[in-house]
């Protein structure tokens, strides 16, 4: 508990605002990452092959864009940096987690965004006006995507991230949940 109260306080002040909501998902996200390393494991070890081995077929490799980078599990964040003129990691929150692993790159930016539908038809339009976009990846679960939705709105949620990844035109990549199962939650 002491942990997450940290990482909450140093995120804190480099937030903005409006962002500063979704810091306690955050970081218990990124906690929980932490106490299910094992379980974990295999998606993540998975995923960073598949990113790792797809970025031999982008060419040009000038800017990435990663959505949902979150607390960077699951994100290669080391070959983008190498590979790609800029990373943009992507998402509502960004912990001071990673703060040392970004400090090497000067190439990789942080943008705080919210990728859900709420109020905007298309929350991706903006990638579209990225300069020299050669590559997106989501690692947005798609199943974490619907649990900010409204009741009733999950499935349109789904949709709309999934019709907006499909209108860019990058090539995309997109890591995601196809079910998921609740076992005891007590």
């Amino acid at each position: 508990m002491l942990a997450e109260s940290l990482v909450y306080l140093r995120s804190l002040p480099r937030t903005p605002p409006a962002f500063r909501p979704h810091l306690v998902e955050a970081v218990g996200l990124w906690a929980r990452g932490r106490r299910q390393f094992r379980a974990w494991t295999p998606h993540l070890n998975k995923t960073l092959a598949v990113l790792d081995t797809a970025i031999d077929d982008i060419h040009p490799r000038r800017t990435v864009a990663v959505l949902g980078a979150g607390p960077l599990f699951d994100v290669p964040l080391e070959s983008l940096a190498r590979t790609f003129g800029r990373v943009l990691l992507i998402d509502l929150a960004h912990l001071s987690t990673t703060d040392r692993r970004l400090a090497r790159y000067r190439n990789v930016t942080r943008l705080w965004r919210d990728l859900a539908p709420t109020g905007d038809p298309d929350p991706l339009a903006f990638l579209r006006d990225i300069p020299d976009l050669d590559w997106v990846v989501s690692v947005n679960l798609l199943s974490q995507i619907a649990r900010t939705a409204p009741d009733g709105e999950e499935r349109a949620t789904i949709d709309t991230h999934l019709a907006g990844l499909s209108a860019l035109y990058a090539p995309v990549t997109l890591v995601t949940d196809i079910d998921y199962r609740i076992f005891h939650r007590d």
